[in-house]
């Protein structure tokens, strides 16, 4: 069993999920700076309320990206903390496993 490889992998996973939600991070609050600068526009209302709008959307799914990518780093560390499963307990009456690795029971008489 090699245990440094599934934990490297872990890590690098969480490291491209960090990065991904960074950048993600950063467009979003480009996007705030945007409603900002809309805000402060001397654009009609009518028009500000679409441009406003729209950015919102792009926003809204900024925050779903993130907390799918975050989603996966949970669910990837929670994965790797999990504990292996054991082989199947030997029958000491029979002296072999009774249980075979692909789910078939060795009954013998």
């Amino acid at each position: 069993m090699n245990i440094s490889s599934a934990s490297s992998g872990t890590s690098a996973a969480y490291s491209s999920n960090s990065q991904d939600t960074a950048a993600l991070e950063k467009q979003k609050a480009q996007l705030q700076s945007q409603l900002d600068k809309i805000k402060d526009s001397k654009e009609d209302e009518q028009t500000k309320s679409k441009q406003t709008q729209l950015i919102q959307n792009q926003i809204q799914q900024i925050e779903q990206q993130i907390a799918k990518v975050q989603g996966k780093s949970s669910s990837t560390a929670s994965a790797s903390q999990q504990p292996q499963a054991s082989p199947p307990a030997a029958d000491p009456r029979l002296g072999k496993n009774t249980a075979s690795g692909d789910q078939t029971i060795d009954i013998r008489i």
